[in-house]
This record gives structure tokens, C-alpha cells and sequence, in this order.
């Protein structure tokens, strides 16, 4: 009876593994199909719109609005291209008034993992008192899918307009905004570029050169790098005093 037992366990057991085997055999194999595939998607999500304003642009009828992608995958030793179009029924902007005609097409170039869209874009005198919108969708095709489903589509806001920067109120290691008084206050009004005003921004633009600080989502900027600009703006304005629309003197928080 003993060894019945026995034999009945070391059966099961035998049993067991074989199928362990078996499974472990076909996630491979799945895992294996997976990574076969390379996808792409935006750098920013649908919802996190690009802004493209021609009161910052040193060219004030034509200006490239370059749009980052993110590959995940294989790095490929040949130029590989991706498909994009745009999305009619969420675009406002009109193709020869505000956009040049776009190909669909970009090149990804070898040995990188990550590419951007460059769409030229036009000024027009509505533009002065509005915004218009153009929405692009990656389209998957025989090199690239679609990746994450929050970044298959992107934003362009396009205006000849100033208005207050998401980033302005970020910065890393704090929250966005700190609450006094009854009143949410960015983090530049801390210890920054100090109060927003359109005249202040369009003046920072000016003496520094670069339309934003956004180090939080640019990978090209660190925080050091935004910092010093603000200095630069800082000591100007000790050399330059300036004031605000209501009179005051124009200041900035930073410390340093």
C-alpha cells in the first residue's frame, strides 16, 4: 500500500512538472513574440498639450513646432520611418492658414531611440485674439505600434498670444502649489521668477533667450541650468529696473 502511495505521488509530482515545464515554455515563447515588436508614442500624453506661441518665436510669420517621441523596442542600425496623421475631428487649425501641409511621414533615424515631429506652423491675424488646435495621431505600420494608449495622440496649441506657462508653478522636490491665506501659490512666487505677469514673461523671453524652464518634462534642461537663467534674469533687473503695469517694481524671488 506503501508504495502505491508512493508511486501515485511520484506520479503526480512527475505530472506537475511537466507542466510547469510546458507553461514556463509558452510565457517564453509569449515573451519572446512581445519584444519582437517595437512601438511609439508621444512624449507627453494627450492631454499634456504643446504650446506653441509666435510672441515668443524670433520668426513672426513661420515657426517649427517640434513634437518628442518616445520608441520602446529594438534600436534599429538602419533609418526606419513612422506614420501620422492628423485628428479632423478635435483640430481647429486650418491646413495653409495655420499649418503647412504635413507628409505623415518621419524618419527615425538609426541607432536612436527617440525621434520628434517638426510641424511648420503659421501665423495669422486671428491668432492675435485666439488659439487653434492641431491634434496628430501615430498610425502603426509595418516597423513601429502603437505604445502607450495615453500618447498615441498629442496637441498643438498655436497662438501669437502670452499666457502664463504650465511651468511656472514646478519645480523639483515640491508641490506645484502651496496654499496661504485662503490662496494657491506657484512655486516661482517662492523662490523663483517671483509673481506672473505677461509683461514679465515676454521680458524674461527677451533677455535670456529661451521661451521656458520646463526642466521637469525638457531632458535637455536640469534644474541647475533653469536656475542660472533665472539669475541671469535676476541681475538684469538690478542693472535694469523695471516695473509692472500697475506701477510696481518688477522683482524675482530666487535667492542667489
Amino acid at each position: 500500500m506503501g508504495n502505491e502511495i508512493n508511486f501515485r505521488q511520484m506520479k503526480n509530482i512527475f505530472i506537475l512538472i511537466i507542466s510547469l515545464v510546458a507553461l514556463i515554455s509558452c510565457e517564453e515563447e509569449k515573451l519572446t513574440a512581445w519584444g519582437e515588436q517595437d512601438f511609439v508614442s508621444f512624449h507627453k500624453t494627450a492631454a499634456d498639450s504643446t504650446v506653441f506661441s509666435f510672441i515668443l518665436n524670433s520668426d513672426k510669420q513661420k515657426g517649427t513646432c517640434s513634437i518628442a517621441l518616445d520608441l520602446l523596442g529594438k534600436i534599429s542600425d538602419v533609418d526606419r520611418t513612422l506614420n501620422y496623421e492628423v485628428v479632423e475631428s478635435n483640430t481647429t487649425a486650418i491646413e495653409g492658414k495655420h499649418y503647412e501641409k504635413l507628409s505623415g511621414v518621419v524618419t527615425i533615424k538609426a541607432n536612436q531611440n527617440s525621434g520628434s515631429i517638426d510641424i511648420p506652423v503659421l501665423n495669422s491675424a486671428d491668432l492675435k485674439e485666439d488659439y487653434v488646435i492641431l491634434e496628430l495621431t501615430i498610425i502603426p505600420n509595418e516597423y513601429y505600434a502603437c505604445g502607450f494608449p495615453d500618447k498615441i495622440s498629442n496637441r498643438i496649441v498655436i497662438t501669437d498670444q502670452i499666457s502664463r506657462p504650465l511651468w511656472w508653478d514646478l519645480a523639483p522636490g515640491y508641490a506645484s502649489y502651496y496654499y496661504v491665506s485662503g490662496n494657491y501659490y506657484g512655486l516661482h512666487q517662492r523662490n523663483g521668477l517671483g509673481q506672473y505677469s505677461d509683461k514679465k514673461y515676454q521680458l524674461f523671453v527677451d533677455v535670456t533667450g529661451i521661451p521656458g524652464l520646463d526642466f521637469l518634462n525638457d531632458e535637455n534642461m536640469t534644474y541647475d541650468e533653469a536656475r542660472n537663467y533665472m539669475l541671469q534674469f535676476k541681475y538684469w533687473l538690478l542693472e535694469n529696473p523695471q516695473t509692472e503695469d500697475n506701477g510696481e517694481p518688477m522683482q524675482v524671488t530666487i535667492k542667489g
